[in-house]
């Protein structure tokens, strides 16, 4: 009994003793990384930068380990870090440490500053032979605390520059995920950010969850109604309807919700028999400036062919259009004196009609630039300008108008918008439910994540490397979130590849030439 009591004592002890070592605030760190190292503590009304080649210690489990085995018996750390590349070194930030410091200043770098009545020390030791004063200077005079320190806050804009030509989306969300938001207005662009990239990972779990956030309007029982009695059920039905409208036009429009992968799966699946029934051009709002010339010289795509276009279907919609011989057009408007929507249909109509006389073109587009009818404000977009200025009449399918109401359909239905009264359904010629699943459930290939954290798995094509580090400006044919334990199966035409898992830091944990034999996978 009463070694139970001392043991009892003892964990205590040990438990307070920890608790005192390292700061109550420090689990309210968040910790973004870019071109620099960005700590946001809101409850502190903290922001703090450093360079971005620290590695930070961001789970209290392993910071008590780590003073543990440090000389000096540190009090309420807030701030661990140390350098991952040469010049070597640590620092620590103590937030009102109840010590006074006085370390020889040839071991080590030490500096007190009070800010907003806090108490902040500055730590820092060399790990090598190098003298990291002037880095430490740097550190240390980056700590801003008070009611503007949200101003120095990194915003989504500069980690969406950071990241716009990288395919380590898992990392991308992440940073994304971390960054604080100052209102609703704020809110509401991170989670179409989080979606996005999120949608370029799969359907995984966090996009479920995400989207569950983004659909959480109510469903009107009349347009319920409207749907179940009147709407054509299933792909063959739809495919057949869609054939039949559009066999003699020349001009096809479909639109796409940029978070929404099963929009650009649908168009895939059509585009055979687009071909047979003669239409020769994709156009793709998607492709940067130029991309599309690039494509049509046989140019395998990468990154800089777009941003939405490295999602694993956007981008098995291009090389299923280059393998049946469409030839791309990039209308998007780079000319920002240029009014969008009149540049968007110039640039179209010069790149198809004016120079093919008996062109056939399929359009897709993002959310509204489909649109026949002008919007409550009069506003004017793409498909209605393109039709009162060159006479040519589009036939428009939405797959965003009734999106919400996807699930009413176990595949894909679609519905003609006259058997609507509410013109907000009626500025298309047809509405599709597309409720396509983009996460395969059999196939040739087999992983199941083997570590106890989330990672994102990445096939290439193997045969696009030079080298194992080209990997850097290729579109994976297949991208997915793996959590802990779980298993990853999807079909792969493809039989030279290369496999690459990434952790949440954009580290590669595995890049390795995978082989197929009898069409399954060997590890």
């Amino acid at each position: 009994m009463i070694i139970k009591r001392l043991l009892i004592i003892l964990t205590i002890f040990v438990f307070s003793s920890c608790s005192r070592q390292i700061s109550p605030y420090f689990k309210y760190n968040k910790y973004i990384s870019d071109i620099y190292y960005h700590i946001i503590n809101d409850t502190l009304n903290l922001y703090h930068k450093s360079f971005g080649d620290f590695y930070y210690t961001i789970d209290k489990k392993n910071l008590v380990k780590v003073l543990k085995s440090r000389k000096y018996n540190f009090d309420n750390v807030l701030v661990y870090g140390k350098t991952n590349i040469d010049p070597y070194y640590e620092y620590y930030l103590l937030h009102n440490s109840k010590k006074k410091w006085k370390i020889d200043q040839s071991k080590a770098y030490v500096k007190d500053t009070i800010i907003a009545d806090q108490n902040f020390t500055f730590i820092g030791f060399s790990l090598d032979n190098s003298n990291p004063k002037a880095d430490f200077d740097r550190i240390f005079n980056n700590i801003v605390v008070g009611s503007k320190y949200r101003k120095e806050i990194v915003s989504i804009n500069d980690i969406l520059n950071r990241y716009y030509k990288s395919n380590k989306f898992f990392e991308a969300y992440q940073v994304i995920s971390e960054l604080p938001t100052n209102d609703k207005s704020e809110e509401w662009f991170k989670l179409q950010i989080q979606l996005t990239y999120a949608s370029f990972l799969g359907q995984n779990e966090n996009y479920t969850n995400l989207l569950k956030k983004w659909e959480k309007s109510s469903l009107n029982d009349t347009i319920i109604s409207i749907i179940t009695q009147k709407s054509l059920q299933g792909y063959s039905a739809v495919n057949q309807l869609i054939q039949s409208q559009v066999k003699d036009q020349k001009l096809v429009m479909f639109n796409e919700n940029h978070f929404y992968p099963n929009h650009r799966k649908l168009l895939t699946k059509f585009l055979p028999e687009f071909k047979k029934l003669g239409f020769k051009y994709l156009a793709l709002e998607a492709l940067d400036y130029n991309q599309d010339s690039l494509l049509n010289a046989g140019k395998q795509m990468d990154l800089n062919t777009g941003f939405y276009t490295r999602e694993q279907n956007f981008a098995e919609l291009i090389r299923t259009a280059q393998s049946l011989g469409f030839e791309f057009v990039a209308y998007e408007n780079f000319n920002e004196e240029k009014e969008r929507e009149l540049r968007e249909a110039e640039n179209l109509y010069k790149k198809t009609f004016a120079v093919d006389k008996n062109a056939k073109v399929i359009v897709l587009a993002g959310i509204a630039h489909i649109t026949e009818i002008p919007d409550r404000n009069g506003k004017k977009w793409m498909a209605s300008i393109f039709k009162e200025k060159y006479n040519i009449e589009p036939v428009t399918f939405s797959q965003t108008s009734l999106n919400n109401y996807r699930k009413l359909t176990e595949e894909v239905s679609v519905i003609s918008s006259n058997e609507f009264k509410n013109e907000r359904y009626k500025s298309t010629d047809y509405l599709i439910l597309n409720n396509l699943s983009f996460r395969e459930e059999k196939g040739n290939f087999k992983y199941k994540n083997e570590y106890n954290y989330s990672i994102q798995l990445a096939l290439f094509d193997n045969s696009e490397f030079k080298t194992e580090k080209s990997y850097w400006n290729k579109v994976p044919i297949r991208s997915y979130l793996l959590k802990p334990k779980e298993t990853y199966i999807t079909n792969i035409n493809c039989d030279d590849l290369r496999m690459i898992l990434f952790d949440k830091t954009g580290k590669i944990l595995k890049n390795e030439k995978i082989t197929f034999a009898n069409k399954k996978y060997k590890p």
